[in-house]
């Protein structure tokens, strides 16, 4: 089974975000690690949705799909600390992974550090999450 981790905030899940999911499944992954980041925070201009309202919606617009592969969401807390971050990823994903697909330079430089091997993504140009809150 060939297995990917993609991290974002998904405040809220987007076509961007659908998209590579969609490029992931047509690459061969069986099974994607949706890992929420900054999942302790909600009721902010940034983070407005809460961990349990994003995996509502994820569940709402992926369920029954055959376009994206098996997914399975889980929380990534924020530690601030850039140093320990992509070990707290590893510790806390549901199932082993080392490889991973992210539209974020800043991410993408932790997991590489990490170990991880680490594409890069294009998210579809115009899609923003922070005009789209």
């Amino acid at each position: 089974m060939k297995r990917a981790l993609f991290i974002g905030r998904f405040q809220p899940l987007h076509k961007g975000h659908i998209s590579v999911l969609q490029d992931l499944k047509k690459s061969g992954i069986d099974e994607v690690l949706i890992g929420i980041g900054s999942s302790q925070y909600r009721d902010t201009q940034d983070n407005p949705f809460s961990y349990e309202e994003r995996i509502k919606l994820i569940d709402l617009v992926l369920a029954d799909r055959d376009d994206i592969p098996e997914y399975i969401v889980f929380p990534i807390s924020d530690i601030h600390d850039d140093a320990l971050w992509a070990e707290h990823v590893k510790s806390s994903m549901p199932k082993k992974c080392e490889y991973a697909v992210t539209g974020n330079e800043w991410v993408r430089k932790l997991l590489s550090e990490g170990g991880f091997v680490v594409d890069a993504v294009n998210m579809v140009i115009d899609i923003d999450a922070t005009t789209i809150r």
